[in-house]
Order: C-alpha cells, then structure tokens, then sequence
C-alpha cells in the first residue's frame, strides 16, 4: 500500500504520503522524525520487516497517546490547526491543539 514505484521499499515521500493520507493533521516534520524511528537499519528506505514493525508498535505501544488513536480512528478529521507530533519529552506521538 505505502510502496507505491513497487522496488519492495518505502521511501521518505511514500511514507509521507502513506502517513498523512490517513492522518490528514501529520506534518512532514512529525513524518519525518517518525520515518527515522521506523528506518532501523539507517539506509534511507524502510523494508517491509521496518514498516510492519513500525505499525504494530504504533497500535499497541502504550506510549502512542490515545488522543491520537481517537483523532486516527474518529469519524470526523481533527480540526485543521491540529497536529500529530512526537512528544519533546517522552518521544511518544500525541495530538497538539494550538490554544486560543
């Protein structure tokens, strides 16, 4: 799904794509940090053994917040200032409303 040219791996850009096409709110700075978590072996691809990994820790790590499982999963997208980031402190993916 994610590896959309068919070489058996998932570049920046297709995980970008595959990332935000499903989490609308995810920048590519968030992306970006999340694409380097995911590239274990640090070859600039992520295998499919990485990006199945990846995904099955998301689901079932209990540091991805659950105020992102619950924007991901929703039936409406979250408000457009909303965004998914990493946590400065912990590292774990959270939804950040901007206040005001």
């Amino acid at each position: 799904m994610a590896d959309t040219d068919g070489d058996e791996a998932v570049d920046r850009e297709e995980s970008f794509a595959f990332q935000h096409g499903h989490f609308p709110a995810l920048t590519r700075q968030a992306a970006g940090e999340a694409f380097r978590r995911l590239d274990r072996d640090g070859d600039g691809t992520l295998s499919r053994e990485e990006f199945i990994g990846g995904m099955v820790e998301f689901w079932t790590s209990p540091a991805t917040s659950s105020s992102v499982r619950r924007a991901i999963t929703a039936t409406r997208p979250p408000k457009p200032n909303a965004q998914i980031r990493p946590d400065t402190r912990t590292g774990a993916m959270g939804l950040v409303r901007p206040s005001g």
